[in-house]
C-alpha cells in the first residue's frame, strides 16, 4: 500500500472522515512527492487536488502525477478555493494535518 492509500485507510475507514487537507510542506512532499505545493485536498471519493501558486505551478504540474493541480491566482484565497472544492466533493467531516 502506498503512502496516500495508508492515509486514506486511516482517515476514512478508521476515523470516518470524508476528506483530508494537508498544509504542512513536509507532509505534502511525503504524501504527494511534490515540492512547491501549498495544499493538498484528498476526498474520500474522486481525485485528489494539489494547490500551487503561479511561481511553482508548472513545477507542481510536472511533478504531480496522479493529482489534479489547481492554480491559486494572485489575490485569490487558498482557503476559499479549497472550501469550494470540498463542498463539490461533499466533504462534511474534514481532517487537517496542521
Amino acid at each position: 500500500m502506498n503512502r496516500l492509500g495508508a492515509l486514506k485507510q486511516a482517515a476514512f475507514e478508521k476515523k470516518r472522515f470524508d476528506g483530508f487537507a494537508v498544509f504542512n510542506w513536509a507532509n505534502l512532499i511525503y504524501l504527494a512527492g511534490v515540492s512547491g505545493a501549498v495544499a493538498l485536498l484528498i476526498p474520500r471519493e474522486g481525485e485528489s487536488t494539489i494547490y500551487a501558486y503561479g511561481v511553482n505551478y508548472e513545477q507542481v504540474k510536472a511533478e504531480g502525477k496522479g493529482f489534479r493541480v489547481e492554480l491559486i491566482k494572485r489575490n485569490e484565497s487558498l482557503m476559499a478555493k479549497l472550501a469550494e472544492n470540498a463542498k463539490k466533493c461533499r466533504i462534511k467531516n474534514l481532517a487537517v494535518d496542521s
